[in-house]
């Protein structure tokens, strides 16, 4: 019986201590195996790092959940994290922030950008001015030197003799109108100029029995042309009130010409001569103007316009440089 009873309590020790073992052993093995599971993502992590070439990654080591308290949890601030990545910098975006955001640079400088920044384009002559414009234009206009072939007879012979003819300064009044397309524009315009020439000279003249002597004359003119053209242009904005603009175009001109004459010798008026040529020709320009939109409907413009005229019956073509300022209205 004291035999039975002693074999009970040493079973009883025995399989208390191979429990006690046990569970000592399980615990130890679940530690390990956590450490181990631990040990092989950070492992894993380190090596994904470094294959894609960011091994100077830096984070910060997230704490264990056995040692986090569920009640004390804080959000956190509302600040954008900096991760460094292969020596450059990514800022991560704070979604707090809405008006603005920082982005900083490889070089260390944080530039701040504004998102609500708006970069307009210039808007088009159309649109800043309208669809139609009318502009009136005086100026002055200088011509090229040009040529008269005047036919007079000597001694019952007709010679044709030609004149180099001194052009002097003019005036022009225009008037002309137009339609925008965007920044393109058609134009028709009404001009007329007047300019005066003359001419002195000594023209050596045969006499009789073989003998000559020398005629001096003085001569008078005046040229008028009143212009009919039509234009295409386009117009190159400059900011919101100044613009370049550019334009061809062809018409028809009709060009007067007057030519009065007289010759001497020796203080003795020998004879007096006028002729005069009308006729309806050709003409082309080319056109450059700066404009200056005082208001939205007012427009002030300064400009050159070259225009050849061409020859009538004994007077030449003419090449006309006219330099103009505009007073506009635009509708």
């Amino acid at each position: 019986m004291r035999l039975k009873g002693l074999y009970i309590l040493i079973s009883y020790l025995a399989h208390f201590t191979i429990c006690f073992s046990q569970g000592q052993t399980a615990v130890l093995s679940r530690n390990e195996i956590f450490d181990r599971m631990e040990a092989r993502a950070k492992s894993l992590a380190q090596r994904m790092d470094e294959m894609s070439g960011n091994s100077n990654r830096v984070s910060s080591p997230a704490p264990r959940a056995t040692d986090s308290n569920p009640s004390s949890f804080s959000p956190p601030p509302p600040s954008s994290e900096l991760i460094i990545e292969g020596g450059g910098a990514s800022p991560t975006v704070n979604p707090f922030h809405s008006e603005s955001q920082i982005v900083e640079s490889t070089d260390g400088f944080s530039n701040e950008v504004d998102d609500n920044m708006d970069y307009l384009q210039i808007e088009s002559a159309q649109e800043i001015l309208g669809d139609y414009y009318i502009l009136p234009s005086f100026g002055f206009v200088l011509s090229s030197e040009s040529t008269v072939h005047y036919n007079y007879q000597a001694n019952y012979q007709a010679l044709n003799v030609v004149k180099d003819l001194d052009n002097e300064m003019g005036y022009v009044v225009g008037m002309r109108a137009g339609v925008r397309f965007a920044n393109f524009f058609t134009e028709f315009g009404i001009k007329y100029s007047s300019l005066d020439y003359k001419a002195t000279g000594i023209e050596s003249v045969a006499g009789f029995f073989g003998s000559s002597f020398n005629l001096n004359y003085d001569a008078v003119g005046s040229a008028d042309i009143l212009n009919f053209n039509a234009k295409l242009g386009y117009s190159f904005p400059i900011n919101e009130v100044l613009s370049f603009n550019s334009s061809v175009g062809l018409g028809l001109s009709n060009r007067r010409n007057d030519f009065d004459i007289l010759a001497g010798v020796g203080g003795n008026i020998l004879f007096t001569d006028s002729i005069s040529s009308s006729e309806t020709v050709l003409s082309y320009d080319l056109a450059f103007s700066i404009a200056y939109y005082h208001a939205e409907s007012y427009q002030v413009s300064l400009g050159y316009n070259y225009m050849n005229v061409a020859k009538i019956s004994q007077f030449d073509a003419l090449d006309l440089h006219y330099f103009e300022l505009g007073l506009g209205l635009n509708f």
